[in-house]
């Protein structure tokens, strides 16, 4: 079997790494160049760092990053309101780090790099005929497979072929995503993810190792606009929280802006079926969620779990991308609804949501 696989992310590489051994070719096509691993950081489930190990995976990814010990929750002034252990076997981790345990796990060969997926040419039973790629030389080609995965992110351009009125909408949080690398932060962060927030904005502080941390500022985007400046990222991190409570101002003067992020997330309702023919959606590409949920890279690798268990369980290809679509909505819908109900506290408390803890589990 000829498996070509659109994207290098979590879901991606994850495929590729689960499914390399067991097919005669495998490929992976990434627009950005080698080594741009793309996005800064997550907290990893117990069961995603399970997933892979049960795709016989290294256990590398295992051991990176930093286990978490609990949520503690801020005033703007920096004032503890509140800590809640952390779920037994999550850790803070920096993408960089899965990413490169994922392709060190694959031959060098598999990976393209500076190659895009344009579109798709359909086949009569509704899978493809032909994936279209084109490569930074502006060169196009048509490229054919046995099994196309799509991999490519929550705008899909696989997912926008199968469902080209499928409605989806800028989610009402966005959020501003970056990195710093400072010992005295570090130790202060210890173990720990911290949370300073009021009704409609955020900032969060996750360790991931190194002396360095991964923060996020989510905010109601209806209420806070970014600027329009050259480094708008920057301009609206210290609009935000520039004069909130230690360590928010030393976090801001820490970091390379040049390497934050705008991340502009999608709220959309899950797909009927997450596959067709001999294409399947995989990660975002399936099952964009809702930043809120803390999910979206353990359901990636729970779906790639599926989608190499489907394919082992059945000869015919229909019946095991029809068994993965299956499991993969099965699990992925509860996220859906969790996703907006955390949003909905965020902007709007209801007297308990100081209380809870903001991830999905």
């Amino acid at each position: 079997m000829r498996v070509a696989i659109f994207g290098a992310g979590v879901a991606g590489l994850t495929a590729a790494a689960a499914l390399h051994r067991r097919v005669n070719h495998c490929r992976v096509y990434e627009r950005r160049h080698r080594g741009a691993a793309g996005g800064l950081g997550f907290i990893m489930s117990a069961q995603a760092l399970a997933d892979l190990q049960a795709l016989g995976l290294p256990d590398t990814a295992a051991r990176a990053g930093v286990p978490l010990r609990e949520f503690c929750r801020y005033r703007p002034d920096g004032t503890l309101a509140h800590t809640r252990p952390m779920p037994t076997g999550w850790r803070g981790m920096r993408r960089a780090d899965l990413v490169a345990a994922l392709r060190h796990a694959l031959p060098a060969e598999t990976m393209v790099a500076g190659t895009a997926l344009t579109g798709l040419t359909r086949a009569r039973d509704g899978g493809v005929g032909a994936a279209l790629l084109t490569n930074d030389l502006d060169d196009a080609w048509q490229l054919r497979a046995d099994l196309y995965l799509a991999a490519d992110g929550a705008r899909s351009v696989a997912r926008q072929t199968l469902y080209p009125a499928w409605p989806h909408r800028p989610a009402r949080v966005w959020e501003v995503v970056a990195y710093a690398h400072d010992p005295a932060i570090s130790a202060w962060a210890g173990s720990d993810f911290h949370k300073f927030a009021i009704p409609g904005l955020a900032a969060g502080i996750l360790p991931v190792g190194d002396d360095t941390v991964v923060w996020f500022i989510q905010f109601d985007r209806f209420r806070f606009t970014p600027p329009a400046t050259p480094d708008p990222t920057r301009a609206l991190a210290h609009q935000l929280i520039g004069d909130w409570g230690h360590p928010l101002p030393s976090l801001l003067r820490a970091t390379d802006f040049s390497q934050a992020h705008l991340w502009q997330p999608v709220d959309t309702d899950l797909l009927p079926r997450l596959h067709s023919g001999n294409l399947a959606l995989v990660g975002d590409a399936a099952h964009p969620l809702l930043p809120f949920t803390s999910q979206g890279v353990a359901a990636a690798i729970a779906g790639v779990r599926d989608l190499a268990s489907a394919l082992e369980q059945h000869c015919s290809l229909p019946a095991a991308l029809e068994t993965y679509s299956a499991s993969c909505r099965a699990r992925c819908a509860p996220y859906i609804g969790q996703g907006r109900e955390l949003t909905r506290r965020f902007l709007q408390p209801d007297g308990r949501a100081d209380d809870l803890l903001p991830v999905s589990t």
